[in-house]
């Protein structure tokens, strides 16, 4: 404890899970769960409490460090056997839910993440709910499988978004949530309908090997960084109507087998004419569905 500069925090490792001595970081969790289990109110409380230490000790980094460490909200590898209601909870200091497992609903609206989140192979059983969401630093739903619908539309992420080879069994819904930091969809499955309708990417956003098992939607999209769809697929329509690329979006080797919209679509003409860009996708439509997707 004499040196907190030492500690583990959500900014130094994905995992979130070393112990500062040796039993602390049990002493931790146990703490998590009674909070959890007192309820909302108890909960509220809490993190009321949790921000106004943070802001007596803004201008000491020694102190918000140890602070940040013991206010972690640690659920890592748990069971939630009953529905999880997280509903418009606040985790000041972030929480790992990594490989946790979700028998019944998750529902996590209004939550608020102000120091991350750690989703890494969590399994939803059923449906989850994350709309009106805040992500404060960087969310991480990598390797994540959602056996229900996924919902996290109107939600604010500022630091960076990960879903790389997660699993979506039924609809994702994303529309109008605005990211700010790079997002990344590589290597995912949608088996359902994916809505990314009206959201706003602030930087790059990566959904190369993406498979969109259904219709995708990306309409009135604004991406203001680099965007790639390298190698993904598209097994429904692809609709990116009115969608707004600041740079020239990355379609290489990506699969189309329905119709694909970029009616009144903005991209950089400067470097490739839209007319060009409509072209080959068109060839591409024309291609037989691969053997793969049978």
């Amino acid at each position: 404890m004499e040196q907190p500069e030492a500690l583990t925090t959500p900014a130094d490792a994905p995992e979130w899970n070393a112990d500062l001595v040796p039993g602390l970081g049990a002493a931790r969790r146990r703490a998590t769960f009674v909070r959890w289990r007192q309820g909302v109110g108890a909960w509220r409380r809490w993190a009321d409490r949790v921000y106004a230490l943070q802001s007596q000790i803004a201008g000491d980094a020694r102190e918000s460090r140890l602070l940040a460490w013991l206010s972690f909200a640690d659920f890592s590898k748990y069971a939630f056997v009953e529905a999880a209601d997280f509903t418009a909870l606040d985790f000041p200091s972030g929480a790992s839910f990594e490989s946790v497992h979700f028998l019944g609903d998750a529902w996590f609206c209004a939550a608020s993440f102000g120091a991350g989140v750690n989703f890494r192979r969590a399994i939803f059983t059923r449906d989850v709910l994350f709309e009106h969401g805040w992500f404060g630093a960087a969310a991480h739903f990598d390797a994540a499988r959602f056996c229900g619908s996924a919902r996290f539309s109107a939600s604010v992420a500022l630091g960076a978004v990960s879903a790389t080879q997660a699993q979506f069994g039924r609809d994702l819904w994303v529309r109008a949530s605005q990211f700010f930091g790079p997002c990344d969809f590589s290597h995912a499955r949608i088996n359902g309908e994916a809505g990314f309708g009206s959201c706003s990417f602030g930087s790059d956003c990566n959904f190369s090997h993406t498979e969109f098992c259904d219709n995708a939607g990306f309409e009135a999209a604004v991406f203001a960084g680099g965007t790639s769809f390298e190698h993904s697929t598209f097994v429904g329509n692809a609709r990116f109507t009115q969608a707004r690329f600041a740079c020239q979006p990355q379609f290489r080797a990506a699969r189309f087998f329905r119709a694909a919209h970029f009616d009144d679509a903005q991209l950089p003409l400067a470097i490739s004419p839209i007319d060009n860009f409509c072209a080959e996708i068109e060839r591409r439509l024309r291609a037989p569905l691969s053997s793969s997707l049978m």
